[in-house]
């Protein structure tokens, strides 16, 4: 008996490039089509699917509900609203049928999920459709979020809608508490490539005089990512040491416009408007790791860090916060520096450090290159998802499905 490939929706709510994507990016050009047919569905317009088209992925948009952050950032701390957690609880529901019947002719084996909300309401479609749903966990509640409703919530949410949880770090997965239905697969990476010729170099796009030092750092703009104690420690790196420049990859996640403002207050208010450069969604931003002198991670929280492996893998030192999996990724003095959340100070002591030190900053660069070529490559990746998606589905023959989805 021939067996067919194992047949997986893949389900992403925002469409945008955020690291999660990334990751759903890499897993699919990894699995070979004799093995594994894909298809993604998004529930927003965006980058990822032209980037699943780019790779013969068979890919859609589904035009769901917009959801609403279930919190405000007001003066950098977060408040309950309430009024977007019943519009929310309505829209999953919307959405949900939705999917449902977006997916209904696929004969699906499995329907995995790839970020916040698509969680839910691909686990509501699934259940519906009898098909065993995959969580791919990339995050981290905040414990102590609204006297710890979150969490309760989402440990329910946990026990009853996926049939396995696959977590991107050892944290992430003692945070869920799984129980027996979930494993971790460390996420991979591959090599940042040069810049393709066109595309200008980061110091030509910057215009600055001199030798400036840059100090990079990417990902989401949102709280959990810290950028706030970036800049408190920002201010003080740049009255020891003017020519260190600050320069930061990445879009504001949604519902947290309000803190990109603020953001923008905490850098005029503490002078560093000529040090400080927002770059935006950068779809070249692995590729400029090669020009940036050391790279830093200041989050409040972090379920592993996948950029923080791609500025390891390009040979820079990394600081980041000790929080997460991120200490799963460097190991404190050998292939980086981890200082606690939120210590603006011991942050802008460990930058000047480093700053004064390039030898030391070198080799720690080059022995996370060694670690995350080892330890967190692609190949790994592929094999493991493999390996797993194989244990948890025995396929049968199918009937074969049109090739692009409408």
């Amino acid at each position: 008996m021939v067996i067919s490939p194992i047949r997986i929706a893949y389900i992403d709510h925002t469409g945008a490039m955020g690291g999660a994507e990334h990751l759903l990016l890499s897993l699919l050009k990894q699995l070979p089509s004799e093995d594994i047919e894909p298809m993604v569905i998004c529930g927003q317009n965006g980058p990822l699917l032209e980037e699943c088209k780019k790779i013969g992925v068979n890919n859609a948009f589904l035009d769901l509900p917009k959801f609403h952050s279930i919190s405000w950032v007001v003066r950098g701390k977060k408040v309950l609203n309430p009024f977007a957690i019943l519009v929310n609880f309505i829209r999953l529901l919307i959405a949900s049928s939705a999917l449902e019947k977006k997916l209904n002719p696929y004969d699906l084996d499995l329907v995995q999920t790839n970020c916040f909300f698509s969680h839910i309401y691909g686990a509501l479609a699934a259940k519906r459709l009898k098909v065993s749903c995959v969580w791919h966990f990339h995050d981290l509640m905040e414990t102590n979020r609204f006297c710890g409703l979150i969490n309760w919530v989402w440990s329910k949410l946990v026990q009853s809608l996926p049939t396995w949880i696959v977590a991107d770090s050892k944290a992430v997965l003692d945070h869920v508490d799984s129980g027996k239905k979930g494993i971790v697969i460390y996420p991979g990476v591959d090599f940042p490539s040069l810049l393709p010729k066109e595309t200008p170099a980061l110091l030509d796009r910057l215009r600055l005089s001199g030798k400036p030092i840059l100090v990079g750092s990417l990902g989401r703009i949102t709280y959990a990512k810290g950028l706030d104690i970036l800049i408190q420690a920002a201010a003080m790196v740049v009255q020891l040491r003017p020519e260190i420049h600050f320069v930061i990859f990445g879009g504001t996640f949604f519902g947290e416009e309000n803190y990109k403002i603020e953001l923008d207050q905490m850098v005029l208010r503490a002078g560093l408007s000529d040090h400080w450069h927002w770059m935006g969604y950068e779809k070249y931003a692995k590729e400029y790791l090669h020009e940036l002198d050391l790279v830093v991670f200041p989050s409040r929280r972090e379920a592993f860090g996948l950029s923080a492996c791609e500025a390891g893998l390009a040979g820079k030192v990394v600081i980041a916060t000790s929080v997460g999996g991120i200490p799963e990724i460097i190991e404190n003095g050998l292939t980086g520096v981890l200082v606690p959340p939120g210590n603006a100070k011991k942050l802008a002591e460990s930058i000047l450090y480093l700053v004064d030190h390039p030898v030391e900053a070198k080799l720690m660069g080059d022995n996370a290159r060694e670690r995350i070529r080892n330890q967190f490559n692609l190949q790994r990746l592929k094999d493991e998802f493999l390996k797993f998606y194989r244990q948890v589905q025995k396929p049968a023959p199918k009937k074969p499905i049109q090739t692009n989805l409408p």
